[in-house]
């Protein structure tokens, strides 16, 4: 990195560099519902996922999430809370726990159109002292709408949001080095903002083809110490797959992945491509 009339050389870890890799995995989930009445219901559940990579095992991951809550209303009108929280492991380490609480109203205006509004606050807490100064609180709130056509085959979606996540950690020291002067992390306090469209129609009786794209705004509010320029980020991604039932609780899902992060400070901007295929079973 040059800057004026100074070069100033960062090594990146290997764990930070473009690398490529095969990979499988496992997920298991489950939801359990009581109905009280026609306006009020209960819920639990869960789901575990397990990813595992063929060389690149510092980027093994293993998820596990929970959730629970109370849905209000009829079917046309209806109001759903929740509380959810989870735990992420990465390369066989903790790497951080979440939790916070979720809600959203679902408005039917007609049998093609619908609308939802929705909002979250979660916390974010890292396991590893070297990434406690990373530690955030986010807040995101925001509405979409979708639309049915020839008879309910065919939908289109579309969403905005915006939110905010406070950087909350303390002044942080490891073996006697301050980690993050001030408390906080090296970009500070983000700001975002983002707008989401999609769509899926059914092929005949067994077939569903479907995708999405979407791009985020993030504005970091601090002087990046190390690149001495406030950090401002452009997110995009898109997915394209579809759905193949060949038996009735039994589908197949080929699915393509592509993400790009665009950033005025280098380290952070990467493009990622992910091709998958996804075999499932339910059960009810």
């Amino acid at each position: 990195m040059f800057d004026g009339a100074t070069w100033t050389n960062i090594t990146l870890d290997p764990t930070n560099v473009q690398v490529s890799d095969n990979y499988y995995g496992l997920a298991a989930g489950g939801l359990v519902t009581y109905r009280q009445n026609n306006s009020w219901s209960y819920y639990a559940g869960g789901d575990l996922r397990r990813r595992v990579n063929r060389t690149q095992k510092y980027f093994d991951s293993f998820g596990m999430n929970a959730r629970a809550g109370m849905m209000v209303g009829a079917e046309a009108n209806r109001l759903r809370v929740e509380v959810l929280g989870g735990r992420f492991t990465l390369g066989g380490s903790p790497n951080f726990d979440n939790a916070g609480f979720n809600a959203d109203w679902r408005r039917i205006f007609s049998p093609s159109d619908q609308l939802n509004v929705f909002a979250q606050y979660m916390q974010y807490r890292y396991a590893d002292p070297l990434m406690k100064p990373n530690d955030f609180n986010q807040q995101a709130m925001g509405l979409g709408w979708q639309h049915l056509l020839t008879e309910g085959r065919t939908s289109l979606s579309g969403s905005i949001y915006f939110g905010t996540e406070q950087d909350v950690a303390p002044e942080i020291t490891v073996d006697g080095i301050i980690l993050n002067t001030n408390g906080g992390r090296s970009d500070g306090a983000k700001r975002f903002s983002g707008i989401r469209a999609g769509g899926q129609t059914a092929i005949g009786e067994k077939t569903t083809l479907f995708g999405s794209a979407g791009v985020q705004v993030g504005e970091y509010d601090k002087v990046n110490p190390y690149f001495l320029r406030q950090r401002y980020d452009r997110f995009y991604d898109m997915n394209l797959g579809w759905d193949w039932h060949w038996k009735k609780l039994w589908s197949l899902r080929p699915l393509l992945n592509l993400f790009k992060n665009d950033s005025n400070i280098p380290i952070y901007a990467y493009d990622r491509m992910d091709v998958s295929m996804t075999v499932r079973r339910d059960f009810r």
